[in-house]
């Protein structure tokens, strides 16, 4: 029998980029407990994104596995 991560209280929160070159799908996601860790994540993606020019302008969504809570961190 498989425990899924939802049995240790974690939940999958995929991380899509949304910039002026168009979106960019996270198909992975990553496990949290809840929305501020997937929030200081997020925050460390776009901050490494930031110091890329092609990815100047664009903010990372957060969007939890169930879609229904839409975060964006820039």
């Amino acid at each position: 029998m498989s425990v899924g991560w939802r049995a240790f209280g974690m939940k999958r929160y995929f991380f899509h980029v949304a910039g002026p070159r168009g979106m960019y799908m996270d198909d992975n996601g990553r496990h949290f407990s809840d929305l501020k860790g997937a929030n200081a994540y997020a925050a460390r993606v776009a901050s490494e994104l930031a110091q890329d020019p092609k990815y100047v302008g664009s903010s990372v969504c957060i969007v939890d596995e169930r879609v229904r809570n839409w975060t964006a961190c820039r």
